[in-house]
């Protein structure tokens, strides 16, 4: 849930499922997704890292259509037991978000920093947030924007901060430092 590390080189043999270590890359999904949400809270964030890191690969790899037969969850392979990755990874829906996002153009994003600066709290800002410009809007995770604004929106993962924040606070953002500043409006 904080981040996509690589684990082994891509041009090495992995030990991810035994029928297809030697012939595909495998992509592990830290959690228990039989038990545990892929729709909220760190199962999100696994989530839309894995349809990420999954684009990449199959991008690397030159594949433009994910299919049944080149994309495989753990439990299709015959050689094992594992119900990996559980009953609440829906094998269709992370599908079509893989080919969704290999499909939309590639935006370079530039990491980014949100510097939030809360109403009575003077000028030690309330929150530093990570976050991404993708050179006309900046994003950040829609959770720790609620938590540092106290604003009740809805969104999940990352969302656009102008959109968030709407009137509630003013933007301005600062091409030299990477940072948008974020200052609380009145009420």
């Amino acid at each position: 849930q904080n981040g996509i590390w690589v684990f082994n080189p891509l041009d090495r043999r992995g030990t991810h499922s035994p029928s297809w270590n030697g012939s595909a890359w495998g992509v592990e999904m830290l959690g228990d997704y039989a038990s545990e949400s892929f729709s909220s809270g760190d199962g999100l964030r696994v989530h839309n890292l894995a349809v990420v890191a999954l684009a990449v690969l199959f991008r690397k790899l030159g594949v433009t259509q994910v299919t049944n037969d080149n994309f495989k969850l753990h439990k299709e392979d015959p050689a094992t037991t594992h119900n990996c990755p559980g009953s609440k990874v829906q094998k269709a829906a992370v599908l079509a978000e893989v080919q969704a996002l290999m499909s939309a153009p590639v935006v370079h994003r530039v990491p980014s920093r949100v510097v939030i600066y809360r109403a009575g709290m003077g000028h030690d800002p309330a929150a530093v947030l990570d976050a991404n410009f993708d050179g006309t809007a900046v994003y950040v995770d829609a959770e720790k924007l609620r938590q540092a604004t106290g604003l009740t929106k809805a969104g999940t993962g990352e969302v656009r901060v102008r959109d968030f924040v709407g009137d509630a606070y003013s933007v301005a953002w600062e091409p030299t430092t990477h940072k948008a500043y974020l200052v609380e409006q009145p009420h």
